[in-house]
């Protein structure tokens, strides 16, 4: 049986994206972008599931990506707390959930899991 949920990770990490691949790659069909420009400017984002992106990715926030392509479902990872005026706002959205940095890669996993397991 082939991978047939996609899961984009935005990133500006390449360590961290490939960490999350590499913890999910098993499960799902998983690509990463460490350049939020190379997301905003025509991508297709159809094919994919689920978007996890760090809050801040060089001088942009994930708020860009949401505000492009609003219908999909998000994980937001930071190490910003929700106290931050801006992150609170997008993460009280719907479709966005969030964890903090440093997580549990269970608790991670567990969420992805449980997002992609919702649709």
């Amino acid at each position: 049986m082939g991978k047939t949920q996609k899961i984009l990770i935005i990133e500006d990490n390449k360590d961290i994206c490939e960490l999350i691949e590499m913890i999910l790659s098993d499960k799902y069909d998983v690509e990463f972008r460490t350049e939020i420009e190379d997301v905003l400017k025509n991508f297709d984002m159809s094919s994919y599931d689920l978007v996890i992106s760090d809050y801040l990715i060089g001088n942009r926030s994930a708020e860009a990506i949401v505000e492009k392509f609003p219908k999909k479902r998000y994980v937001i990872i930071t190490a910003l707390s929700t106290q931050n005026p801006h992150l609170k706002k997008l993460v009280s959205l719907p479709n966005i959930s969030y964890m903090q940095k440093p997580f549990e890669l269970s608790d991670f996993t567990n969420l992805v899991d449980s997002i992609i397991n919702s649709k």
